[in-house]
């Protein structure tokens, strides 16, 4: 797993034990109950990508007193940045968990021109799973209201049915942070 030697400060708000701060190795069986949790966003077949994607990207967590609230992994490579999973405890949902892991991976931009993503287009399918595209309704909506916006479509990319919508956000350089 990669490290950052400028990792997220540990927030602690008030009245809460909520810690955000960098995954660690440690923090994949947590992170794979999690996903299992979801049965509607992700499906069995995906573990072994997901786990990669951890062990070769970056992760940021925000647990609270030891528990798993949520998780976004992601990858940059100077130029572009993805985020490849993110995920929050159902019993979490709706809470702003999602917004400030993103943000998070947003304040560390440095030289980035792009910030992108792939998710499930709504009428997307996987046959024989609980995996529902229309599931991802929120999803959407939660991106856009973050700035980002859809601008690629892929039919079929994950498979017959399965469909695949690219949303990105143009980084302007007054959104950098200092780096150093």
């Amino acid at each position: 797993m990669t490290t950052n030697k400028a990792l997220p400060k540990p927030d602690t708000p008030p009245n809460s034990l909520r810690v955000l701060r960098e995954g660690t190795p440690t923090d994949w069986p947590k992170i794979e109950e999690l996903i299992r949790a979801r049965p509607t966003h992700f499906i069995e077949a995906a573990l072994p990508d997901m786990r990669r994607d951890f062990e070769r990207g970056r992760t940021t967590v925000l647990e609270n007193d030891g528990r798993l609230l949520g998780f976004v992994i992601w990858k940059t490579d100077g130029r572009e940045l993805e985020l490849l999973w993110l995920a929050v405890a159902p019993s979490a949902a709706r809470t702003g968990i999602g917004r400030r892991l993103v943000e998070a991976v947003l304040s560390r931009l440095t030289t980035e021109e792009r910030v992108f993503l792939k998710t499930a287009a709504l009428d997307s399918t996987i046959p024989g799973t609980n995996f529902s595209g229309a599931a991802f309704a929120s999803t959407h909506q939660f991106f856009a209201a973050l700035g980002f916006s859809p601008t690629a479509r892929l039919n079929d990319y994950w498979g017959k049915g399965s469909h695949m919508l690219v949303f990105e956000k143009q980084i302007r350089p007054s959104d950098h942070r200092e780096s150093g």
